[in-house]
């Protein structure tokens, strides 16, 4: 595997009408994963000849993107403002192929079908991925110092434009890869009582929206040794949801401790290459991503740290950390079985504690 990126970036400060401060940044970069297998199989008379196998996999993406992100503090007094907004842009080029040979070590004669497969094959087509986002969030701090809401407001636009060339068509001939275009608004609130310096509760909800992801949408693959196949879904919809959170929060030292309780509800939630069972027709085992029309993800977490030299200066340098979570996800819709894809991500507002961002977006 072969990674790289090049960046360029600015801090701005000084302040103006616009902002506080700022920062961006624009960056290039990819991956190119490719795993080659070499294999040699004996002779099985009367009817296998001696034989060597050689497959390749492909997968390369490239990405563009720019970043702009600015701070401004507004309002004195009663009531005080800190707005941070921005906008971040990406384009991806997404590439994947596999190949093979097998070669007859009596005759030396080749062929390119190898356990049912004939290469080159596509899985997925080639695929243009156009991300579009901006956010603004506003802090407000109220005079009596107890109480901080945190209202926001996040804009994307998603694209993805897959073409069908050569490979991909004789690999798929029945099948006319399917783009998707969408739009969302997520907004979220959030909201903090500080009952003392140290101690506070908070609650946050949050809108989310995840579009399909084009191996979803367009996969085309299958594996007849295993006689399996997954198939696309070009009726896919995207993924809402609707996520509530209270917990409480304890700074400072020697303790720091963060604990809450969540619960998600989502509409038309996207499971990944679900078993369809058997194909009567062909006898094949079928798999496809499906969109789930109602599903609850829910349960607890917490953190907490212990500066332990604060108790005896001989553990000078030591400190503690403990961290745990629960959780459960359910399909409402009465087909009695649990959700699989359970989605965790670190989120850039909340400071080091794993949780589910709405849509899989790092709130900034």
């Amino acid at each position: 595997m072969l990674r790289y990126r090049v960046s360029l970036g600015q801090a701005l400060t000084g302040a103006n009408a616009a902002f506080d401060a700022a920062d961006w940044s624009a960056y290039w970069q990819g991956t190119e994963t490719e795993q080659d297998t070499y294999e040699v199989r004996r002779a099985v008379p009367p009817r296998t000849p001696p034989a060597q196998l050689d497959r390749t996999f492909k997968f390369d993406e490239s990405t563009f993107g720019i970043e702009f992100t600015a701070v401004k503090s507004l309002g004195s007094g009663s009531l005080v403002h800190h707005v941070v907004y921005g906008f971040e842009a990406t384009r991806s080029e997404l590439d994947e192929l596999r190949n093979g040979l097998q070669t007859d070590l009596t005759t030396g004669a080749t062929t390119p079908t190898i356990l049912g497969e004939t290469f080159p094959l596509r899985d997925l087509p080639l695929s243009t991925v156009v991300e579009v986002g901006a956010f603004v969030q506003d802090e407000m701090q109220l005079d009596d110092a107890h109480w901080t809401l945190v209202p926001a407001l996040r804009v994307d636009y998603y694209d993805v434009v897959p073409e069908s060339d050569r490979v991909y068509r004789e690999d798929n001939p029945a099948t006319e890869p399917a783009g998707v275009d969408e739009v969302s608004f997520a907004p979220k609130l959030g909201a903090m009582y500080r009952i003392s310096d140290r101690v506070g509760v908070f609650f946050q909800y949050a809108h989310g929206f995840r579009s399909p992801p084009p191996e979803d949408v367009n996969i085309g693959l299958e594996v007849p040794l295993f006689n399996i196949r997954a198939i696309p879904n070009p009726n896919l919809r995207p993924e809402t949801s609707d996520g509530f959170e209270v917990g409480l929060r304890l700074t400072g030292s020697p303790v720091a401790l963060t604990a809450s309780v969540f619960q998600t509800e989502y509409g038309d939630f996207i499971e990944s290459k679900v078993n369809l069972g058997v194909d009567p027709a062909t006898g094949v085992t079928l798999f496809q991503s499906q969109n789930v029309a109602e599903a609850r993800i829910h349960g607890a977490e917490f953190d907490a740290r212990a500066d332990v030299s604060a108790w005896s200066p001989r553990l000078e340098g030591w400190s503690g950390r403990l961290a745990g979570s629960w959780t459960r996800g359910e399909d409402l819709t009465g087909a009695c079985r649990s959700i699989r894809s359970i989605r965790h991500v670190w989120c850039s507002a909340c400071a080091t504690t794993p949780r589910r961002c709405a849509g899989d977006r790092n709130w900034r």
